[in-house]
């Protein structure tokens, strides 16, 4: 056996015998959980990837990204004229219930927590709502207004029994309380739309532009201004920010930004580093690396520093984009026809799949949420269920522990 190889095995042995905590959800928001960092603490064996299903949503309309817990999907398509929510089995893909919103301006993606699924609607002064729904039976469990103009949005962030929203008629950040929808507070932002807040337990942070770019941090509970950490370098592009700010390791927060690497650190409450490029799309952060798009292609770099650790193009000429997962053992990424398995030891392709969209690694599959309203479903093994056989040990597989939906 290679060196390598024997790398893989032992991380994938390892995730299995990891208790994810109880901050660590199933995939619940943008990102997969509020930090929006894209990781899920797992070894995979592609060997094992196969199709469940596939499944095209009724109306053939562009479909957001999706959630996923307790043996269901969640998807939303980005502007209605029909059935715009839909709840489905994550092992047949057969619909459980949908949502008719009418015509609203935008329908945006769902996110699921404490056994419901929220989700906002916007059509500026009549309309905008944060909804939530029984996740089981999709009965109404609130709808709560809130002011907006014309926006879309990503997928509210659950935390610690709040929902944080992108809102406000001139911008701003919401906080709900998850169970009864009531207000908990408001703070205005300049006005972004596409984007939605990280949070941890002390803080909820926005990252938007002008008219004063930078990082603004809020008190989680009260809502309180805490600091702000300007960009001066900022570069306007339009009113959506396209991205989602990113919890890292480091009591940091990292984002790109008009072709930059940046990471803001809230000890120092300033910018630790800026790395100029044609840096683009979602970062994604797990074991002290960052992996972005540079040009089209993988940039992986360290954490701490932003120094580069090595990069990865696309065969063919493949433009990667959209948004990445990171495993243990594994990232997948996507072109605009494919997507792709990364061994992150081997930095070789162990996997792909002739489709593209919006990428989820729910408690049982990747889901792949494509602009044509298909989505795919792909089985992916359990954790545990990967041992040591190719080293000729025998092992019994390990109880799951995949991750947790805020109960």
């Amino acid at each position: 056996m290679s060196r390598t190889r024997f790398h893989v095995v032992i991380a994938v042995l390892l995730a299995s015998l990891v208790q994810p905590t109880v901050g660590q959800m199933a995939w619940s928001t943008y990102q997969g959980n509020p930090s929006h960092d894209g990781y899920v603490p797992i070894g995979l064996d592609p060997s094992q990837f196969a199709l469940r299903w596939q499944k095209t949503i009724p109306g053939g309309r562009q479909l957001n990204p999706v959630s996923a817990a307790d043996g269901k999907v969640f998807v939303s398509q980005g502007n209605s004229n029909g059935d715009a929510l839909f709840a489905l089995s994550s092992e047949t893909g057969n619909t459980l219930w949908t949502k008719n919103f009418g015509a609203p301006f935008s329908v945006n993606p769902p996110s699921v927590g404490y056994g419901n699924v929220y989700i906002q609607t916007c059509n500026h002064g009549s309309d905008t709502y944060l909804r939530a729904y029984n996740a089981d039976t999709g009965d109404l469990v609130f709808r709560t207004p809130h002011s907006a103009q014309w926006e879309s949005y990503y997928a509210p962030t659950v935390f610690q029994n709040r929902v944080y929203v992108n809102g406000g008629y001139y911008g701003g950040m919401y906080s709900f309380d998850a169970h009864t929808g009531s207000q908990n507070w408001f703070q205005g932002l300049q006005q972004y739309d596409d984007w939605t807040p990280a949070v941890n337990n002390a803080y909820s942070i926005a990252y938007v532009g002008e008219y004063s770019p930078g990082l603004y941090v809020f008190d989680r509970l009260s809502g309180t201004p805490a600091f702000t950490i300007p960009d001066p370098n900022f570069n306007w592009n339009g009113w959506s920010m396209n991205l989602a700010p990113v919890l890292g390791s480091r009591n940091n927060v990292i984002a790109i930004h008009s072709g930059r690497l940046i990471d803001f650190q809230l000890d120092t409450r300033s910018i630790g580093y800026e790395i100029a490029g044609a840096f683009t799309g979602q970062p994604t952060v797990a074991n002290g690396n960052i992996f972005t798009i540079l040009g089209g292609a993988l940039s992986v770099r360290r954490e701490s520093d932003g120094s580069p650790l090595w990069a990865w193009e696309a065969p063919a000429g493949g433009i990667l984009t959209g948004n990445m997962i990171a495993t243990n053992t594994h990232l997948f990424v996507r072109t605009s026809s494919k997507v792709y398995a990364l061994n992150i030891y081997s930095h070789q392709v162990d996997w792909s799949y002739n489709a593209s969209g919006n990428l989820t690694l729910g408690p049982d599959a990747l889901y792949i949420a494509g602009a044509n309203g298909q989505l795919t479903a792909i089985n992916v093994p359990e954790p545990g269920s990967v041992c040591l056989l190719t080293l000729g040990i025998a092992c019994t597989r390990a109880k799951s522990r995949r991750m947790r939906v805020f109960r």
